[in-house]
């Protein structure tokens, strides 16, 4: 059994087929991805979950509510749910930037499966999930 069976991860990007991989990535990892294409649709999903939510992969540039808006509104229902962003272009935001406000780890796109499993799992790490 993987370290991360059973654990559902909420993907939060406005693009279709990059949700779709991301989508795709977690589940050969052993997660339950949860997809949503923007942060008051994923804010929905996580309050939908009742705590069922192990960690968070957002894009950091979505129309609307970007990812760092996103993960502050996550955070009021679980102020604990590790968030790792995921992005082309970090915009106004520097990786130290999303680094201090919390995020567990920022990686680029298009990013490598490998990558996004040590980076969930040092966040499973860090809350013990």
């Amino acid at each position: 059994m993987l370290a991360s069976e059973g654990h559902v991860i909420l993907v939060v990007d406005d693009e279709t087929a990059v949700r779709n991989v991301l989508g795709a990535m977690l589940t050969c990892l052993g997660y339950i991805p949860l997809l949503a294409s923007g942060g008051a649709e994923g804010v929905d999903m996580l309050r939908a979950q009742e705590g069922g939510v192990a960690a968070a992969v957002l894009d950091v540039r979505m129309p609307g509510m970007d990812g760092p808006a996103t993960m502050d509104a996550l955070r009021q229902h679980a102020p604990d749910l590790p968030c790792v962003f995921v992005s082309g272009e970090t915009g106004k935001y520097t990786v130290n930037e999303l680094l201090a406000r919390g995020a567990s780890d920022v990686l680029g796109k298009p990013v490598a499966m490998d990558r996004l499993g040590h980076a969930l799992a040092a966040a499973a790490g860090a809350v013990g999930f």
